[in-house]
């Protein structure tokens, strides 16, 4: 799922925000917003409450999706994708792992493959935001 552009309150409130104001927003409207808050009334409608719900639930699906692509990888592979994400060229894998640069290349296509993306910044990328790679 793309994020979005600007935060919407949906993203604010799935991450645990009581409710929203505008930047805007005046002295007696946030005023106004901590007394509601105080007096337990939400200050989110309905509307924005299941457009939380929805996200979360998007997200938790995206990344069980993610984890089980993951789960594919092999010990080597993993390895090579760690490699990736610290920045590192075939050679230098190579070089670290003590395998020749092709092989070092067929693990890549291999990783791709089972990750289900086109290219290696990709499947960095799906590692990172699963904590499966520290980016380096």
């Amino acid at each position: 799922l793309p994020k979005p552009a600007r935060p919407s309150p949906a993203v604010a409130i799935a991450a645990g925000a009581a409710g929203v104001l505008n930047k805007s927003a005046d002295v007696a409207e946030i005023a106004a917003a901590i007394r509601q808050l105080h007096a337990g009334e939400p200050l989110v409608s309905v509307r924005e409450v299941a457009d939380a719900i929805r996200l979360a639930s998007a997200e938790q699906q995206r990344t069980s999706s993610e984890r089980a692509l993951l789960d594919r990888l092999t010990p080597r592979e993993r390895d090579v994708l760690q490699a990736l994400a610290s920045g590192l060229a075939d050679k230098e894998i190579a070089k670290e792992l003590s395998v020749a640069p092709g092989t070092v290349r067929t693990h890549v296509n291999s990783i791709l493959a089972k990750l289900e993306v086109r290219s290696r910044l990709q499947a960095v990328v799906l590692a990172a935001r699963n904590d499966a790679a520290d980016l380096g």
